[in-house]
């Protein structure tokens, strides 16, 4: 069966009163064509999204990401709609995108999908990594992906 590379996307915030980065999900189809699916808002009106994309290797925040499984191209439907049931936190200023990522990736899991890495510490080692890689210009995970 076809699949996707799932990865963890990170791009560069400013003005966050905790983080330098945002997460979100995406299913690559190749380096710039990806379906992404995140978490958008503040703390008191979050909301989720899930668009395509066909810039996405060229986007002007992306630090890089991680893989954390696949999915299967004939549950990308289903991955829009169950997304929808990740519990997000309202009016917690201390829960963001990455919490919603990583509940998302534990519920995935849970529900039987390969997914591989759902630690927020290895999600975190890895997309530091990953931000030096960018930051020295080396090949990124879309890079390496689809070479």
């Amino acid at each position: 069966m076809a699949s996707y590379p799932l990865i963890v996307a990170q791009y560069i915030i400013q003005g966050h009163p905790r983080r330098t980065e945002r997460w979100s999900l995406v299913a690559l189809q190749d380096a710039n064509n990806a379906l992404e699916f995140e978490l958008t808002g503040s703390w008191n009106n979050y909301q989720y999204i899930a668009r395509r994309t066909t810039r996405f290797g060229r986007t002007q925040t992306l630090r890089g990401g991680c893989q954390v499984g696949t999915i299967p191209v004939a549950k990308i439907d289903w991955l829009k709609t169950r997304l929808k049931d990740v519990e997000v936190a309202y009016n917690d200023m201390n829960y963001d995108s990455q919490d919603w990522v990583l509940a998302a990736l534990r519920m995935l899991r849970a529900d039987g999908m390969p997914i591989s890495l759902t630690s927020g510490t290895n999600i975190r080692e890895e997309l530091a990594a990953e931000r030096v890689r960018w930051d020295v210009g080396e090949d990124t995970v879309e890079d390496r992906l689809f070479p």
